[in-house]
């Protein structure tokens, strides 16, 4: 789906998509995102509101449910990125486990 139309999805819901990182850093990467439409902030960390929270909380269980499907049971590390600043520009929130 435009940026992301070579990556395999991982799961998709009206929320979220979430897919496997084209170029990964560790055997097992992936990235979890809310679908345009849904953030009304626009897709930018820094805009976050009290509203957002729901949104941000499913972006979290996804990522855990995913983990354990992909067989992450002893442990894995999360890292929310946002902007261009980031170790790797990332023009929208998103994240990574």
């Amino acid at each position: 789906k435009g940026v992301y139309k070579d990556a395999t999805v991982l799961h998709e819901d009206q929320k979220c998509l979430a897919f496997r990182e084209v170029d990964p850093v560790t055997n097992i990467h992936f990235i979890v995102i809310p679908k345009p439409g849904v953030w009304t902030a626009g897709q930018d960390m820094r805009n976050l509101e009290q509203e957002h929270k729901s949104l941000m909380g499913h972006l979290m269980v996804t990522a855990v449910n995913i983990a354990k499907v992909v067989g992450l049971e002893k442990g894995y590390r999360t890292l929310v990125n946002n902007g261009c600043a980031g170790v790797k520009p990332h023009q929208e929130g998103q994240l990574m486990i």
